[in-house]
């Protein structure tokens, strides 16, 4: 039997080759491998996909696919956070954050850099990927937070129950698939609506509707000032 994927072969090759060139400088940063995809923002279809650098590369586990290999997303979910906040009518971009040593039992966040800033909006704290106002956004959510969206967004890596990641999700303490976390920032691109990335051309994903079309223009806003601490 065939199967027939989704793959755009002059998009795959394209892929390949951005790969290449970003693999070598971040290589210079001591960054050994690397995974991208692209996916289709009116369909949610997989168009190109690489694992790794090298498929070969067994001294740097090329044949791990970093694409559907489960890792913390680090920082990367704090956008929906704020976008759950905006919707629940807890925060806008001008809201004020704190940014200070907390504690939250046993659990004291810092940020990458180890200084506080105080009195932070929510759109500097995102811009900066702060670590504590993220974690307090989390902790203003309550029940309705980060692990039950990620659960109704279809991700399938959250096998241990939600009290085992409390607030350390809000920086990464959880595990996802670079997959499915781009679906998650294409239904952004679609204004809240999310449909599950796809590699089969034979699937097809129903929408459905996570955050709002608002929260998702005001969190796409903000995304485009964000400041990559460490590098």
């Amino acid at each position: 039997d065939r199967i027939h994927s989704t793959i755009d072969g002059d998009m795959q090759r394209t892929l390949d080759a951005l790969c290449a060139a970003h693999g070598r400088e971040l290589r210079r940063r001591g960054v050994p491998q690397l995974a991208a995809l692209v996916l289709d923002n009116s369909s949610g279809a997989v168009l190109a996909l690489s694992g790794s650098l090298d498929f070969f590369d067994e001294r740097r586990h090329g044949q791990v696919n970093g694409a559907l290999a489960p890792r913390s997303p680090g920082s990367t979910l704090k956008p929906f956070i704020y976008a759950l906040a905006i919707d629940a009518g807890l925060l806008t971009p001008a809201s004020m954050l704190v940014d200070a040593p907390v504690r939250y039992g046993a659990y004291d966040p810092e940020n990458y850099d180890g200084r506080w800033r105080g009195l932070v909006s929510v759109r500097e704290a995102l811009e900066n990927s702060l670590n504590v106002p993220a974690v307090n956004a989390l902790a203003m959510l309550g029940r309705n937070g980060l692990y039950p969206f990620l659960k109704s967004a279809g991700v399938s890596t959250l096998a241990r129950p939600e009290s085992d990641y409390g607030l350390s999700m809000a920086l990464g303490g959880c595990e996802m698939r670079l997959l499915e976390l781009a679906g998650l920032y294409a239904m952004l691109a679609r204004g809240g609506v999310h449909i599950r990335p796809h590699i089969l051309a034979e699937d097809s994903p129903m929408p459905e509707r996570l955050l709002s079309e608002e929260a998702s223009w005001i969190v796409s806003d903000m995304l485009s000032g964000l400041l990559r601490p460490d590098l």
